[in-house]
């Protein structure tokens, strides 16, 4: 399986800021699982059982991952399979952000979340 040939590692241009908007939105609508949902206690290999393919990446991948600074991986929960992993949803996909783009969403994420406490 060559995930770096489907787009979803090595691309070259950066979500777009209406992308990452709608990411801080889905992820505050609970719409989205990351690695950071992963529970703390659980095995360094729970990556591999959420996101599957992530276990077939060679050393080539996880190296462009790596040039790339991709510091989250996720995908919509509306993906997931019909099992479950110690209670984690399981995917047969993944999408990634890059460093930049995650501090994108969080500033999306914190100013959307600040608004709607503010109409509380």
């Amino acid at each position: 399986m060559r995930l770096l040939s489907a787009g979803v590692i090595g691309r070259k241009s950066m979500k777009t800021d209406e992308e990452l908007k709608q990411i801080a939105q889905d992820l505050l609508a609970g719409k989205i699982y990351s690695d950071r949902h992963i529970p703390k206690g659980e095995s360094e290999l729970a990556i591999n059982m959420v996101f599957t393919p992530f276990m077939f990446l060679g050393e080539e991948d996880l190296k462009k991952m790596m040039d790339d600074k991709v510091v989250l991986i996720y995908e919509y929960l509306s993906e997931a399979g019909p099992r479950e992993v110690n209670g984690m949803p399981t995917f047969m996909s993944f999408r990634t952000l890059t460093k930049d783009e995650f501090s994108k969403v969080v500033d999306f994420h914190d100013k959307i979340k600040s608004e709607i406490e503010g109409v509380k």
